[in-house]
C-alpha cells in the first residue's frame, strides 16, 4: 500500500481537480517529476539514517530483518559480496523482470519507447501506472532478497501488475484505439487469460524430476550470486532426483562445479561436501567418507557433526591416531564443561580401547569386536 500511495494521491487529485482547481498545479507532469525526486531523497535519507542499511556488520538474519534493504557494502568476499549496485544484483533484477512480467508487456513497453512521439506521456493513465511501476521497481531493486527464498520472488513479482496496465495504457496511445470498444476489451481479456494459464510453474512443481532440476539450477545460481541458502536448495534437489551411487556422483559433480567460486571459509560448500560424506558413510565406504569429512572441515571448521563422524570413520578404518585427535577436539568443544553428547565420550572410549589393544599386541579379532560395537554410533 505504501508503494501505491503516490499514484493513488495523483488519482485523487485528478478526480478532485474540477471541485478544487488548485489541485491542477500538483498533477502537472513537471510537478509530478519534482515530487518523485523529493520522495527519492527522503527514501535515501531513510535508507542511510533510519534503516542504516548501507553496510552489514554481522550479516545474520536478525540484522537483515532489521535493515530490510540490500547494503551498499557487503563484508563477504568475492564472488559473494552481493550489494545494492553489484553487477550480479543488477543482473538479477533484469532476470526477475523477464521472469515475472509477461513477454507481451515488455514488447509493448519497448515499442512505446520506439514510437515515443506517438505517445501522450502526460495522459493520466500513463502517469498513474507509470508511478506505480516506478516505485515497485525501486522497491524490488533495493529490497534484500536474503529475506525470501531465492528466486521465488513472490513479493517482488507484484511489479508485473502495474507494468501490465502501463503497457495497456501505452498501447492504447500508439495504436489509436480505445479500450472502451468491445473488440479491444476481448483482446485485453484474452491476453490476461493467456498470461495466467501459460504459467509453467504449476507443471514444473508437480513433477519431481522437473522440480529437482529447477531447484538445482536455482541453488547453483544463488551460490554464484547472493550465496546464502544455496546449499539447502541444491541438497533438496539432489535428494529429490536420485538415490544411491548415482546421487553421490551427481553431488560430486555439483561440488566440482562450485569449487571455483568458493571462498576460503565457505559454510555453504562445506554443507554440500558434508552431505556426500554422510552418504558414503551410509554405504559403508568409510575411507572415502573420511576424505570428504576432512574437506568439509576445511571449508567449515565449526561443523561439530563432521568432527564426530570423521573420528568414527577414522576409527573404523583403524586410523587410531586421527580418530583420537578428532574425537578429543569434539569432546572439548561439545562435552565441556557439561556433557551434551554421551556418545562422544563412548566413541572416545572405543578409540582408547583400540589404541590399548594395538599397543598390547592383541589379535585383530579383539579390535574388530570393539569396532563392531562402535558402528552403533553411526547416524
Amino acid at each position: 500500500m505504501i508503494l501505491f500511495l503516490p499514484p493513488l494521491v495523483f488519482a485523487l487529485f485528478y478526480r478532485q481537480q474540477q471541485r478544487n482547481p488548485a489541485l491542477r498545479y500538483w498533477i502537472r507532469p513537471k510537478i509530478v517529476l519534482r515530487t518523485v525526486g523529493v520522495s527519492l531523497i527522503v527514501c535515501a535519507c531513510a535508507y542511510l539514517g533510519y534503516f542504516r542499511a548501507y553496510s552489514y556488520v554481522t550479516g545474520d538474519q536478525a540484522e537483515k530483518l532489521q535493515k530490510t534493504f540490500l547494503p551498499l557494502f557487503n563484508y563477504l568476499p568475492a564472488p559473494h559480496s552481493y550489494s545494492l549496485f553489484s553487477l550480479t544484483h543488477i543482473s538479477d533484477i533484469a532476470q526477475e523482470v523477464l521472469l515475472v512480467v509477461a513477454p507481451g508487456t515488455i514488447i509493448i513497453l519497448l515499442l512505446s519507447l520506439l514510437w515515443r512521439h506517438r505517445v501522450r506521456w502526460n495522459h493520466p493513465r500513463i502517469i498513474f501506472y507509470g508511478l506505480a511501476t516506478f516505485y515497485f521497481l525501486v522497491f524490488d531493486f533495493a529490497m534484500d532478497p536474503f529475506l525470501s527464498p531465492a528466486r521465488d520472488w513472490d513479493l517482488l513479482s507484484l511489479v508485473a501488475a502495474p507494468m501490465l496496465f502501463l503497457a495497456i495504457a501505452l498501447s492504447e496511445q500508439w495504436a489509436h484505439v480505445s479500450l472502451s470498444e468491445p473488440f479491444w476489451k476481448i483482446v485485453a481479456g484474452c491476453a490476461l487469460g493467456l498470461g495466467v494459464l501459460s504459467s509453467t510453474v504449476f507443471y514444473v512443481n508437480a513433477h519431481k524430476d522437473l522440480a529437482a532440476a529447477r531447484l538445482h539450477s536455482i541453488g547453483m545460481w544463488t551460490f554464484k550470486s547472493y550465496y546464502q541458502g544455496s546449499a539447502y536448495m541444491v541438497n533438496v534437489a539432489h535428494t529429490l532426483a536420485s538415490t544411491g551411487e548415482k546421487e553421490i556422483l551427481e553431488r560430486e559433480q555439483t561440488i566440482r562445479e562450485l569449487e571455483p567460486y568458493a571462498s576460503k571459509d565457505d559454510v555453504e560448500l562445506g554443507f554440500l561436501v558434508h552431505k556426500v560424506a554422510a552418504l558414503l558413510q551410509l554405504e559403508k565406504e568409510y575411507g572415502r567418507a573420511a576424505e570428504y569429512y576432512r574437506r568439509a572441515l576445511a571449508y567449515d571448521s565449526t561443523n561439530a557433526s563432521a568432527w564426530r563422524n570423521l573420528a568414527l570413520c577414522a576409527l573404523l578404518t583403524k586410523n587410531f591416531p586421527e580418530a583420537d585427535y578428532r574425537i578429543t577436539i569434539y569432546n572439548e568443544n561439545i562435552n565441556e564443561p557439561n556433557v551434551v553428547d554421551f556418545d562422544g565420550l563412548r566413541i572416545a572410549g572405543c578409540v582408547q580401547r583400540c589404541t590399548y589393544l594395538v599397543h598390547s599386541g592383541a589379535d585383530s579379532s579383539a579390535i574388530n569386536n570393539v569396532l563392531d560395537g562402535a558402528r552403533k554410533f553411526l547416524h
